[in-house]
């Protein structure tokens, strides 16, 4: 889940705001595991970076122990928002999924309200989207994780082994056709957007 190589954590951007090492930004809330602050390029009137000082690279990277994890963090996001006035029904909670992330740090970003969002933004932080997924749906697969962890009794080692080394394979394949028809549309994606 995380890494503690010294030499990392001096170029991570995040790391450096978690640490409270970076002057130029005004943390908005902190406690012991998150730092909040606000993103330099907003997307509603609302948009906030929920980041975890524990470096963790990536929503992807996440396992069925983190889900606590995950909770508070999301948790984290809707306090701020509403304490800053904003509405969590109005809001979308998500995360950039990888290779589309622009800091390999894991953080929640908490949009609100979406209605004020620009089509651009709209684009970009789309749920359902090759790259970017809400909170929901990162709580989902982390219980579904943690749901599909059983004991396995020694005799039946063997076959559900080979089960387990066929379905990655499966879900590759699902996920390199996407990747296929993301590259087959990326022309239709305005040339102002950078990934």
């Amino acid at each position: 889940m995380s890494t503690n190589d010294s030499k990392l954590h001096d170029r991570c951007i995040f790391c450096k705001i978690a640490n409270l090492q970076d002057p130029e930004t005004r943390i908005l809330y902190q406690n012991e595991e998150f730092v909040v602050f606000r993103d330099i390029r907003p997307a509603a009137d609302h948009h906030y970076l929920v980041v975890t000082k524990q470096h963790i690279k990536d929503p992807k990277h996440l396992k069925e122990d983190d889900l606590e994890l995950l909770e508070r963090l999301v948790a984290t996001g809707e306090t701020v928002l509403k304490n800053a006035g904003g509405k969590s029904e109005e809001a979308r909670f998500g995360f950039h999924w990888p290779p589309f992330t622009s800091v390999k740090h894991l953080h929640l970003h908490v949009i609100a309200p979406v209605t004020s969002m620009t089509f651009m933004s709209r684009l970009i932080f789309r749920e359902g989207s090759y790259w970017f997924v809400t909170a929901n749906w990162m709580i989902n697969r982390l219980k579904s994780m943690r749901n599909e962890k059983t004991e396995i009794p020694p005799n039946s080692r063997s076959s559900l082994e080979n089960t387990l080394v066929r379905e990655p394979s499966i879900r590759q394949e699902q996920f390199n056709g996407s990747c296929v028809t993301f590259r087959m549309c990326q022309h239709l994606i305005p040339s102002s957007i950078s990934f």
